[in-house]
């Protein structure tokens, strides 16, 4: 949408390369701001979700190999670009599954962050979370702390 505002301005068809990628990272903050107050959330607030969510995401998908233990692929002779024999070596350290367990609790408490609060009008205060959503908190907590139990104390295959 700002693309298509931006394209018909004259003003903008007669700047550099450089400026325009200035202006469009200027009107992109701009318009960041403006819905972040139009749905009275923090900018901080709105942009912690991608700041946990990238990091979680890389996290699991390059370190369950390591977690696991177990040989993800026949030893093959061949050199091929993904035949690395490191990703077949079990971890043998606290710190990579305590990241996971932190990463995914993080995950855990940011969704109740970015749930709505219900006020009751009468008594001015906020309404208790209901039951469900306090047990999937706790399913949450529950299966990160196990993910963190397995990972360290089980023994690894290999």
């Amino acid at each position: 949408m700002m693309q298509a505002k931006l394209s018909n301005s004259e003003c903008y068809l007669n700047l550099s390369n450089k400026k325009k990628l200035v202006l469009e990272n200027q009107l992109f903050r701009r318009v960041f701001i403006k819905t972040c107050e139009k749905n009275g959330c923090h900018p901080l607030k709105s942009s912690v979700t991608g700041i946990i969510q990238i990091p979680l995401w890389l996290t699991f998908t390059f370190s369950i190999r390591y977690l696991s233990g177990f040989q993800l692929y026949p030893q093959s002779d061949s050199n091929n670009l993904i035949a690395d024999p490191s990703l077949n070596v079990p971890c043998s350290s606290f710190l990579l599954p305590s990241i996971c367990t932190l990463a995914g609790l993080a995950n855990v408490e940011l969704a109740c962050l970015r749930r709505p609060l219900f006020f009751n009008p009468k008594s001015n205060s906020v309404i208790p979370d209901p039951l469900p959503y306090n047990a999937v908190r706790f399913v949450g907590w529950v299966g990160n702390l196990a993910l963190f139990a397995c990972c360290s104390f089980f023994p690894k295959v290999g």
